[in-house]
C-alpha cells in the first residue's frame, strides 16, 4: 500500500480568498467551489504483514505517520 499527500486546489484562478472564505461558511452557495489536484506526493509504502515499528522507520512513511499522530493529539475533538 502507498500513502502519501495530494495538494488540492479550491476555486479558479479568479476566486480570491474572501470569496472562498465565504464560500466555505455558507450553507446554501450560488457557485460550485471548482477543486482540483495540484499535486500528489507518494510518502513512502507499506507491505502486508509489516510491524508497527517497521512502518514508523523514517524510511518508509514514518514521518507521515508521526505528523498523523501529532495532529490527531492537538485536535480538539479526537
Amino acid at each position: 500500500m502507498s500513502v502519501g499527500l495530494a495538494l488540492i486546489g479550491f476555486g479558479g484562478p479568479s476566486m480570491t480568498w474572501a470569496d472562498l472564505e465565504e464560500a466555505s461558511t455558507t450553507s446554501d452557495r450560488e457557485d460550485v467551489v471548482e477543486l482540483s489536484v495540484a499535486g500528489i506526493v507518494e510518502a513512502g509504502r507499506f507491505t502486508p504483514g509489516m510491524s508497527p515499528e517497521e512502518a514508523a522507520d523514517a524510511n518508509e512513511a514514518g514521518w507521515l505517520l508521526e505528523d498523523f499522530n501529532d495532529s490527531i493529539a492537538d485536535s480538539r475533538d479526537k
